[in-house]
Order: C-alpha cells, then structure tokens, then sequence
C-alpha cells in the first residue's frame, strides 16, 4: 500500500473509533476507555503511535478548545497534531526554525485560517511570547514538545497557556531512575544520545508543574502527561510503563555519548529548576491589538498605537496609494527592500506580490515592533522574507531612536525637536521627555551586497534621503524603482536643500513622479517643490523611476 493510500485509510479508521474528534462541540465525556493506551497506539501522521494514542486520552477527557500548539514539526507531512490539524478541524499553531523544512509547511497551511505557522527557533526565552503573538492564551487542549533539546526547560517556562494534555519528548536511553536533565540553553543536538531529559526527571517537573504521567509510547520517544485535575480517568497512571529508546520499534538508538555535564535533579530539584540563569522575557508588558486588513488578514499592532491601526481599523486598508504603487510596480519574481517595515504591511504585501520566486529584505530598528513585525511575517507573507534588526543610513555603527509610543510609525533616528522650526513634541506625539534607545545602523548596501533589488520602499521620517545615499551599490548595479517619503520640512530643518535632495536623486539617473500628485512626465525639483507647497500634508511619496524604463 502506497504511503497515500495508508494515510487515507487509517484516517477513517481512526475517525470513525473516535468521532469525537471532529465534532464542533465538545465530546460528552463518558469515563470509559476504548482500549488502554499501549493498545490505542496507532499512526496515520504522527511518526509513531501518539495520533492513536492522543485520540483515546480525548476519548476520556473530552475535547474542549480543539485548539493545539507544536514545535519541532518540520516540514508538517508528519507530527502529532498534524492529523488533528488535517482530518479534525482543530486550530493551532505550527512552529519550526528550519528555512527549507519551513517553507513546505507554509504552503501546506498558507490558505487555511485556522492553522497559524512560525518559523522561530523555540526556546525557554521566548516561548511565551510566541504563544501570546499567535493569540494562545489560557486553556488550550494539546501541547506537543520536541526540540531535541531543551524541551525540559522550555515546558518550565511555559506560562502564558494551561495545556489539557502536554506531549513531550523524552530520553528512553536514560536509566529510569536518573534524574537527570541537559544544562538550558545547550547548544544544538548533535545526533548522539546526550540530548533533552530522562522520564523520571519529565515527571517530576510535570508533578511540580500540576501534571501526571499517564503513558511513554512503545517506540520510548514520548512521555504523555495530563493535568492532575484530568488523571483520574487515567488507571494507567498508578503504573506506568517506562520504555527504553525503540525507534522504528526495532530497538535502533542513537549512538551513545557522555553525558557528565547533564544537571543532576534528584536533590534540590526546586532550587535548580528556579535558578535565575536566563532573564526573564516580560511578555505580560506586551499589549496587543490585532486590526483586519481587507487583502492582507489580521495584522498586531502595538495596543497603545493610535495612527496606522486606527486607520486600517477605519478603512480596511493602509496608504492605498502606496498599495496600488506597489501592485503596480512589484510583478512575481521581484526582489524588494521594505526600510522602516514597521510591523511588517508592505513586508507582508510586497512577499505577496513576489510571490515564492522573489524575495523581500525587510529592515526595522524599533525594539518593540520587531516581535511584532515577525509574528506578522511568519502568519500573514510567504516564506521569502529576511529580516534585518537595525536602522538604515549612510554610516555603520549605534544611534539613538526617539520612540513616539502613540504613533508607531514615527520613531526617528533624530531628535524631533529640531523639526518643524521647534514645535512642542506632543504634537506629533512624542512624550514631554522623549524616550530613546540605542540601535544599530548599517548602510543598506552592506547588508544587501550584490544581491539584485528591483523595488524599494523607504520610510524612515525625514532620513530617507540618507538611507539612499547609503545605497549607492544598489543603485548603480540594479536602478531599482524606488518609492520614498519626503518631508521639504524636515530635509530643511536637518540642515539640508529639499532641492537640492530632489536633484540628487535625480542624477543618479531617475526621474521624479508621486503617486500622491499628478506632476506630469518629467518635472524638475522646483516644480515638485512647488506642488507639494499646494499640497495640505507635509509630507508626500516621491517615486523614483529609471530614466531607462
């Protein structure tokens, strides 16, 4: 029987022993097993028998949320929420750091709503605040745990959802009665048998985390756990078998190594398990708000903003001249550059309208809107978006950006006194005293190198002028179409001829157009100068057209 013909058939069987795993509403819970688990073990697309497995223990508990969340999924042809996911009409959240395993998982779930995937390296730092950017929150049915690794401290750190029934990934090739668990944060598994925690270490963080052991599947690569308030459906907990690594169920273990730096539990388990060596991620100061965009989806924002989400809120759509700017001029195959990405609109658009064939560099500087404009990336574009944590300009090294904490899109890398002939900072929102933080800030030539760019979006509050004069390379090899913000005022009040900036972009061979004012074919600075003091807003898009085009 062909691998397709299995999935299908053993699907139905499956479904029809448990049915409850479709439905809608909640299985009316009936305190009776089907089988015991041992013999419930059954596999459609999970890599051994948890599917069959996790379809008895909801069978006993009934499902409630329908909604699960598991990392370490890979490609997605295969894990133990992936039949749920496919067959069931369960919600969750797929999360996998491999590029190349990630990409086909993307496709695999791109047009499903219900199913949310991240391409994020997991780890005790900042579990919980992929969970509270993907929207998991409180009770949620299932959590599935393999990272060959840190497992251990990453279900420690876990705070942010109260999972029924958590499955994780458990040593079978450590003695049962080691108590012994890797070092946090250890570097990357190297094939050998040193890898995650024994079973007897899982349980006792289970027991100190509110959870019972209630079964270790029979290849020994699972320990299956069930909230205390749960486990009284569960006789098998009394006495559960403790299995040795039996992968493919023919006794095949990874090849043995040391494992004297593993961390001893059996003795002051509390204190080790709470010892302060890996800071804190505040993710209950994290406050999200997420706002619909008619093409694009739903979009987070920072709660506290008040312009771009508002306004998308209001009107289904942000900048729509921009929009339009871009679908008119980003065909598939385009490589583009999104500087001052934001939380990630045009990011996420322009991936779109590249499509799998093109790529888009996107480089942001704001600390707070970096978790934000990831979670944004990894739900809403294609999986052909790099990202670049710094500023943009015309040198290399640290600068400060003044953070507006209402208008998210307005964080400068220059002080806002010194625009608009010294206007108070309220006005644009900025506090009394304006908070800063030190960025790093790079020409955009050294990030991108030779790599072809065709399109290039810039906004970065009166310093666009300077990330292009940091974008030579770019500009000489590939004259890419340039749509950029500018502001006459702010040029003038930074020391600079807003002419003389028009000019300049003018004679590294590109003529000036808007997408904001009609200013005929080819106009000279003057004449756009003269349009934009007609023109009610102090700022405008100025598009860059190739005088070869």
């Amino acid at each position: 029987m062909e691998r397709r013909d299995f999935v299908y058939s053993s699907a139905r069987t499956l479904i029809n022993t448990y049915p409850h795993l479709q439905t809608d509403s909640a299985f009316s819970q009936q305190n009776t097993a089907t089988f015991t688990l041992p013999q419930a073990e059954y596999r459609v697309q999970s890599q051994n028998g948890e599917d069959g497995i996790l379809a008895e223990i909801f069978s006993r508990i009934g499902v409630d949320s329908k909604i699960f969340v598991e990392f370490g999924i890979q490609n997605g042809s295969e894990g133990n929420c992936v039949f749920l996911a496919d067959w069931c009409g369960w919600s969750g959240l797929f999360i996998e750091a491999d590029l190349q395993q990630f990409k086909p998982l993307f496709l695999k779930y791109s047009q499903n709503p219900r199913i949310q995937t991240f391409k994020n390296f997991v780890s005790s730092q900042n579990i919980n605040e992929l969970l509270v950017l993907a929207g998991i929150t409180k009770e949620i049915d299932l959590i599935s745990i393999d990272v060959d690794g840190d497992d251990f401290w990453i279900w420690k750190a876990i705070n942010k959802v109260s999972p029924r029934v958590v499955v994780i990934e458990m040593n079978g090739s450590i003695l049962p009665q080691d108590v012994i668990v890797q070092p946090r944060n250890s570097p990357p598994w190297n094939g050998t048998s040193a890898y995650g925690a024994s079973v007897s270490a899982l349980k006792k963080l289970g027991e100190y985390l509110g959870y019972s052991l209630i079964h270790t599947d029979l290849a020994g690569v699972n320990s299956f756990f069930v909230r205390k308030d749960l486990v009284h459906h569960f006789p098998e907990a009394n006495e559960v078998a403790i299995r040795s690594t039996n992968h493919s169920l023919l006794g095949h273990r990874h090849p043995p190594a040391s494992l004297k730096h593993f961390v001893d539990l059996a003795k002051n388990f509390d204190e080790i398990i709470e010892e302060p060596n890996i800071p804190a991620v505040e993710t209950n100061e994290l406050q999200v708000q997420f706002v619909h965009d008619h093409a694009l989806g739903d979009f987070l924002f920072p709660a506290d903003d008040q312009i771009i989400s508002r306004s998308i809120r209001n009107d289904g759509i942000w900048e729509p001249r921009e929009v339009q700017w871009l679908k008119e001029n980003v065909p598939p195959g385009s490589n583009c550059l999104n500087i001052g990405a934001n939380v990630g609109y045009f990011t996420c658009l322009m991936s779109q309208l590249g499509g799998d064939s093109g790529q888009v560099v996107s480089i942001e500087p704001n600390p707070k809107l970096i978790p934000l404009l990831k979670s944004n990336v990894n739900r809403l574009a294609r999986p052909n978006v790099e990202i670049f944590e710094c500023a943009a300009g015309n040198k290399t090294g640290e600068i400060d950006l003044y953070l507006n904490e209402r208008n998210f899109g307005d964080s400068r890398v220059y002080n806002p006194k010194i625009t608009q002939d010294g206007y108070h900072p309220a006005e644009h929102g900025f506090d009394e005293i304006i908070k800063t933080v030190s960025v790093p800030i790079r020409k955009v030539d050294e990030i991108i190198g030779d790599k072809q760019i065709d399109v290039a979006l810039i906004d970065t509050q009166g310093w666009d002028h300077e990330v292009l004069r940091g974008m030579q390379n770019i500009i000489s090899l590939w004259h890419p179409r340039i749509l950029v913000e500018f502001s006459p005022s702010w040029i003038a009040s930074l020391g600079e001829d807003p002419a003389k900036v028009l000019m300049e972009y003018q004679s590294w061979g590109y003529r000036l157009g808007s997408p904001d004012l009609d200013l005929g074919q080819n106009p000279s600075a003057e004449a756009v100068l003269r349009e934009i003091e007609l023109c009610p807003a102090y700022y405008i898009n100025i598009s860059l057209t190739p005088i070869s085009l």
